[in-house]
């Protein structure tokens, strides 16, 4: 951060540069690290820095990128990609490795939802209504037989449960965890045609 700060008439007079050194974002599942991001200050009455923003993701096939720019107030979405793709092709195959054309309805449904976690900055509405009605998880992914809803709740310090639902057929499956020390945890997992599943699981984060 390199900024001047001067007051006249006492209005502030900022001028200067803010440079993001790293960062990332998580859309919907896939991550875009922070290419470039700067924040410049060039005074008047008026605070409203210019903003240029870079962020990418790297595919086998394809590098795409969410470029923000513009004033504070009023900033400007785009989208480019190496190699070239029309701007409406980017995000689509950059999420879910094909054409908007081929899209699944839940895949259209989840490009959606990042599409206004981009333009309204926050967590896109599946989040909102997630923290609404006080889930932990909720979430619509693509299974092997198409669409299925998942849905999570934290009910004690140590115990999750959960289930997963087919949107596209019959089936739900329902899990409950719990940690029992450390990195270990019990689960069991149960789905409507009868099938149960009871274990114990260590996992180390990294």
């Amino acid at each position: 951060m390199n900024l001047a700060v001067s007051v006249t008439a006492s209005v502030p007079q900022i001028t200067g540069t803010i440079s993001a050194v790293r960062g990332r974002l998580d859309l919907i599942g896939r991550t875009f690290t922070l290419e470039r991001g700067e924040v410049g200050f060039s005074g008047g009455p008026v605070i409203d820095p210019r903003i240029d923003v870079s962020l990418v993701r790297e595919t086998s096939d394809l590098t795409g990128r969410i470029l923000i720019t513009g004033s504070a107030f009023d900033p400007a979405l785009s989208f480019s990609s190496t190699p070239a793709l029309p701007e409406d092709e980017v995000l689509p195959r950059l999420l879910f490795g094909t054409s908007s054309q081929a899209l699944s309805p839940a895949q259209g449904l989840q490009l959606a939802l990042g599409l206004a976690t981009l333009l309204d900055g926050g967590g896109g509405t599946l989040d909102e209504f997630r923290s609404a009605i006080g889930l932990d998880v909720l979430s619509i992914e693509e299974g092997d037989e198409g669409a299925e809803l998942e849905v999570g709740k934290q009910v004690a310090e140590k115990v999750w449960v959960g289930t997963r639902q087919s949107l596209g057929g019959s089936g739900t499956e329902f899990a409950v965890e719990v940690d029992v020390f450390g990195n270990v945890d019990a689960y069991g997992e149960a789905d409507t045609e009868g099938d149960t599943t009871v274990g114990v699981r260590w996992k180390k984060d990294f």
